[in-house]
This record gives C-alpha cells, structure tokens and sequence, in this order.
C-alpha cells in the first residue's frame, strides 16, 4: 500500500475572534502521488482547513489549533519551517497575498535562488514554466500591472518552479480563462504520473476533473465526508446546480433598451511600465438598460476597460463620456452616484471593521437620511444570509467578501453597475442570490456591464458580448449570435 504523505487526526480550529471551532474532528489520509479535491460553501472553512495544511497554521496565522497534521512522517508544529516550505507548495486564493517581488522575473526566481538552486537550473524551470503560462512577455512586468488572471498564472509558475511534494491549490481554477484552465489540467495530469500530491480547494462545482482521485466534501464544522461512489457524487452536483433564472437572455427575444448613456469613443491606455496599449481604440456605445459582458483572455484589457468606464484612470487618448461628460473629469462624489464599480479582488475596496460599517460607508457619504442609509442597510444584508452585520469583514472568505463588495454597490444603487469577474469564488447559494438580484436590476431598468470570461455566466446574464484581444475590440453582438463565436475563439487560440 502506497504510504500516506499527509495524515491529519481530529483536527479541530478556531481563529482568536471566534466563539467556537470553524471545524472539528477532522480525519483524513492522502496517499502519495493522489489528486484530491476539498468541496464545499463560502465559510465552511475550506481555506483555513488548507492552511493548517500547507502550515500557514500555525506558523503564521493564530488561533486554537487541537490534533495533529503530519507531511511525510513530521508533524507540522515540530518541523522547522524552512525545511516543511520546500516539501509544500501553496497557491492562496488571492495571488497578491503572496508575492514578495517587484517585477514578475523577481517573483519567478526568489524562491529557487533563496533555496539555493544553481543559476542556470532555475533558469531552466522558469523559462519552460514561462512557455507553458504563456507569461514569458511579462517579465519584466511589475506584478501589481499585471490583471488577476495573469497573477494567478505567476503564482502558479513560481510555485511549481520548486517542485514541491505536495501542491495546495485553492480556488486555482477562478482567475484562470479557458487557456489557462487547459494547461492547469494537463499539468495536473502530468504531476500525478510523476507521484506528486495535488490538494485543490473549490466551492465550484465545474472544477470536479476526470483526474481526480478522490472528492472529500467539507458541509459544516463537524461533517468532513468522502464522495465515495457515483451516487454520492451526482447528489453533490444535484444539490449545486445554478437556478434558472428570469432572464436567461438566450431564450428570449431581445429586450427593449433605452437611450444611448454611455459613449466610449476611440480609447486608449497603457500602464507606465508597458509598451503596448492595454486598450487600444476602444469604440462602444452603451444604452439604458443593457446587460453587457465583456469577454477575452486574462490579460486583454477588460478590468482596465472598467477602471476607464469608471473615471479611475485616464485614458491618455480618446474619451468615455456620460450624458456627455468625460468620466475622468466628473466630481467623483456626482460620478460614483452614477456609477458603481466591482473589483474582481474585494479586498482592494473593503477597509471598514464591520460588515454594518462597510456597507454604510457609501451611502453616508452619499448624505443620504439615516432612515434610508438603514432602509438600504437591511435590503443589503438580505443577500448576505450566512454573515451578521458585527463580523469583521477581513475575517471572511474570499468568497464571503466577493458577496459583500457586491452587496455595498446594490445598496448604492448607482444607474451603471461595472461588475468584474462577479461570480470567482462565490460558491452555487451565492451565485442564486447575485444572479436574482442582477435579474431584479434589469426590471429597474438599470445598465450593467459584467466582465468575464465565463461564458456559462455571460449567456444566462447579458443581452450582448463584446470580445476583447489585446486591447482591441475583435467581434460583439447579441449574445445569442456571439455564443459559438467566443467558443470557437477560446477552443482555437493557443
């Protein structure tokens, strides 16, 4: 029998500001060379069962650890870090947790050389990792240029650059376009067949791969249970099935929109470090009511197209105007009641010590009456059904603080909702609620524009794609029309 290269004895953990344990009693053997797959909701405790895993906890991270976790025959908290980082590997959630360099060649080659691997070695692994990512142009890139996509694909390539035993990867799949999702698979594949121990981490169900070995599903803090037969698993996939929603746009006649409110005409920007145009021409007319999505590989411009939309940065050519008014130039306390933005990183625009206080924060500075700042604080809420209004938000999930950013642009109720990558980390429950809650705005007559290369998510949700590459507009149209012209693009590009 193959030995086990991670074991793990009634493991129980809460952080220092809980009342009780997030998880208790967890048991689990993962032989060597296994891909195994942990499933569950937003907060159930995925990510902190990972870290005490990958040994975040307890060296970095406090709290109430009980039990013991064991990574080739050395329990964790008597194994000298050092030594237990070379063994392990770990792509957090959000990559910008873990970047220590400046430029991207920084990041690829701090790790190896710190590790003491010789020059041309680790010139080697990067250059082959750079060719399989498809970042080799970035290098000389600052990594905090880079869109989240292209970060995930670093974090990735740095990680496997020191070829650990063990690769922990949560939610690897999210920030990845269909390329980058393929090559993630076919490197799964080839790690298994060379006896490696790959741990994914995932609330989408969709990530559920025919090389996976073994499905564990974590449901609440005391219910860690194996997916043992085909029976189990299509009750798994039963129960986390997307809704089927009221305005799923290619089973119905194109909607009415009003009149034009948004005109982008012949946009261009670059970034201080870059030679090329991150959006290069940029021509789009945007109306009433409208539910856009802009699609394109990681990298070709859509979160920067949001950022343009929204006034954030300023186009050193062409224009986005607003009933005439350039964005850029617009009071940003008369643009923001306007205009409402996203990020696809929540922690980028969550600051507040409470979840109350975060969602207030707009609508008070909106000067808005306190009856109406708690009116919208309680419609608000409504979609954040697991979360009271006291908790920290920094204390959440990725996925919980996706929801919660989410939740503090519905309740200002801006006329333009700039939504990026809505739906990376939110597990089924929560995709139902943002997906209702879009269908809800629409009725209101509201435009939004959703950035994403989830095609699956475009279809059910806009009336049009636009498709970027490189910068540039290469094709838009109704969704229907534009479906099996994203695919074809997404199966052929290399």
């Amino acid at each position: 029998m193959t030995d086990s290269i991670v074991k793990i004895d009634n493991l129980s953990f809460r952080y220092l500001s809980m009342n009780e344990n997030l998880f208790q009693n967890i048991n689990l053997e993962i032989p060597t060379g296994e891909l195994i797959l942990i499933f569950g909701n937003n907060g159930v405790g995925k990510t902190t069962l990972a870290h005490c895993i990958g040994g975040i906890i307890p060296y970095l991270v406090q709290g109430y650890f009980e039990g013991r976790v064991i990574l080739n025959a050395e329990t964790i908290t008597s194994s000298d870090f050092h030594k237990f980082f070379e063994k392990c590997g770990y792509i957090l959630q959000n990559p910008d947790n873990q970047f220590v360099g400046i430029t991207v060649r920084d990041e690829l080659f701090f790790d190896l050389l710190n590790l003491g691997v010789d020059h041309n070695e680790a010139e080697n692994r990067i250059n082959e990792l750079c060719r399989v990512f498809n970042i080799g142009k970035l290098l000389e890139y600052p990594i905090h240029e880079l869109s989240m996509g292209q970060k995930q694909r670093v974090a990735l390539a740095s990680t496997l650059a020191r070829d650990p035993a063990i690769l922990i990867l949560d939610q690897p799949f999210s920030n990845l376009d269909p390329i980058g999702k393929r090559e993630l698979e076919k490197i799964s594949i080839k790690l298994k067949a060379r006896g490696k121990t790959v741990i994914f981490i995932t609330s989408d169900p969709r990530d559920i791969k025919p090389f996976i070995s073994r499905i564990f599903l974590l449901e609440k803090k005391d219910d860690f249970s194996e997916i043992s037969c085909i029976t189990d698993y299509e009750n798994l996939l039963e129960r986390n099935q997307i809704s089927k929603y009221v305005i799923h746009r290619d089973s119905q006649k194109e909607r009415a929109v009003g009149k034009i409110l948004m005109h982008i005409d012949d946009l261009k920007f670059r970034y201080k470090h870059k030679k090329d145009w991150t959006l290069d021409g940029i021509n789009m007319t945007i109306h009433e009511g409208e539910v856009i999505g802009i699609t394109g590989l990681n990298g070709s411009g859509k979160s920067t197209m949001l950022l343009a939309m929204a006034g954030l940065i300023k186009p050193q050519e062409g224009s986005c105007l607003i009933g005439g008014y350039s964005v850029d130039e617009m009071c940003f306390h008369d643009l923001a009641q306007i205009v409402g933005i996203v990020f696809q990183n929540p922690d980028y625009q969550i600051f507040a010590n409470s979840i109350e206080e975060e969602i207030k924060f707009g609508l008070e500075n909106m000067l808005l009456p306190k009856t109406e700042v708690e009116i919208r604080l309680n419609k608000a809420v409504k979609i954040l059904p697991t979360m009271t209004v006291t908790r920290d938000p920094h204390m959440l999930s990725f996925g919980q603080k996706k929801m919660l950013a989410l939740a503090g642009s519905f309740a200002m109720d801006p006329q333009v909702y700039l939504i990026d990558e809505p739906e990376i980390g939110l597990d089924i429950p929560f995709r139902n609620l943002f997906e209702n809650e879009i269908a809800r705005l629409t009725t209101k007559g509201k435009t939004i524009v959703i950035a994403s290369h989830d095609l699956d998510l475009l279809k059910r949700l806009t009336d049009r794609i636009v498709l970027l590459e490189r910068g540039k507009i290469v094709a838009q149209g109704s969704t229907s029309a534009m479906e099996s012209t994203v695919q074809k693009y997404y199966k052929n590009i290399h």
